[in-house]
């Protein structure tokens, strides 16, 4: 079995990147990972935002990245055939128990594709 190398980085110490964390109304850790997503130039930013006004802020402080909603990768898995539809909907029913996903109208209709 091939073995998994993970490599810490530091947005901030990156030529490409800001030298400090800059205010955009998000928490540190979505701040971070949006200097990283900018300064690596990834294709996707996969995040649990997607309603409200924090979906708008990640929107708009990505220079380029598709931002990919966590119930939406775990949709698109299920229709990929890579899970089971069945445990899809069971993962974006528990996840969204702790992200309050249960009214969602994003979730409901990603949830009646399957």
């Amino acid at each position: 079995m091939l073995g998994h190398r993970l490599t810490e980085i530091d947005p901030y110490q990156l030529a490409e990147g800001p030298d400090s964390r800059p205010a955009i109304g998000l928490d540190d850790g979505e701040t971070d990972g949006i200097v990283l997503a900018n300064a690596q130039g990834v294709d996707g930013f996969l995040t649990d935002e997607f309603g409200g006004t924090n979906f708008a802020l990640v929107h708009a402080a990505l220079q380029g990245p598709r931002i990919v909603p966590t119930p939406r990768l775990i949709c698109d898995y299920a229709r990929n055939g890579h899970l089971a539809t069945a445990d899809a909907k069971t993962l974006v029913q528990l996840i969204g128990q702790h992200r309050s996903w249960g009214n969602s109208p994003y979730v409901s209709q990603l949830l009646s594709q399957l």
